[in-house]
């Protein structure tokens, strides 16, 4: 006998008989190239001289990232490299800026794991604690999921939602009302439709089966995506004699 947990199956299955009827137009970008979008971005020295400690690759990442979100046309951004390239800290920068910088802005963030999940948003509540004119930003972010599969610290209590309130009702105001919300793409499927999001951003993208991506591709008002991982690092695992036979495909 084999026991499995079927909820993220039926968010997929939901999700893909169900189509992108709310979010038809970011699923257009991902399969075609959208020239005039290209056309249309441009760095604009957002940068303070600080720059948060970022090399010349990592800087041009954020800023083609920022200034995508900044357009109103659906854009892909892709944010790749391999272990130690500081993935998580182009990461943390780029969702500092839009949240300091697009008041109006709402940022999803998505990891395939709790435990990468914890390790982008802990790496995004320092660098938003390391100064006083960010700190008082903290309180537009939130962080939900399963509290037995996340091993949170103190920083991280302050942005879980949890610990933020009890009554459902007042959880579900913290959550229309925050600018930046993380969680694993299955979670994502809680959020409701009255809740749009602009930007989408999913960590160790090449983790993340094909399926699951959809549901948090699926929420309505998405218009940019930014993926960041390595597909040479950890790949999407599927345990099923059946798809070995399609694995080469």
């Amino acid at each position: 006998m084999h026991l499995t947990n079927l909820i993220t199956f039926a968010h997929s299955w939901e999700v893909i008989t169900g189509g992108f009827k709310e979010n038809p137009h970011i699923v257009d970008a991902m399969l075609a190239r959208n020239e005039n979008v290209d056309n249309m971005l441009q760095a604009d020295g957002k940068f303070t001289d600080k720059d948060f400690g970022l090399n010349k690759s990592q800087r041009d990442a954020v800023e083609s990232c920022f200034s995508a979100s900044e357009c109103s046309k659906h854009s892909v951004r892709l944010i790749w490299g391999p272990p130690g390239t500081g993935k998580t800290k182009t990461a943390s920068v780029f969702l500092l800026m839009i949240l300091k910088s697009l008041r109006t802005h709402r940022t999803l963030v998505c990891a395939p794991t709790n435990t990468a999940l914890v390790q982008l948003a802990s790496r995004f509540v320092c660098l938003l604690e390391e100064s006083t004119e960010t700190s008082y930003l903290l309180a537009d972010v939130i962080m939900f999921g399963s509290n037995k599969h996340m091993d949170t610290n103190n920083n991280l209590s302050k942005i879980l939602l949890d610990h933020r309130a009890k009554e459902k009702h007042a959880r579900n105001k913290l959550l229309e009302n925050a600018k930046l919300v993380f969680c694993t793409p299955c979670g994502s499927s809680r959020l409701t439709k009255n809740q749009q999001y602009d930007t989408l951003v999913i960590d160790e993208a090449a983790y993340l089966k094909e399926c699951e991506s959809l549901i948090p591709l699926a929420i309505c008002g998405i218009k940019h995506v930014v993926l960041i991982g390595d597909d040479k690092q950890l790949q999407p695992v599927v345990k099923s004699p059946v798809c070995l036979h399609y694995k080469t495909i």
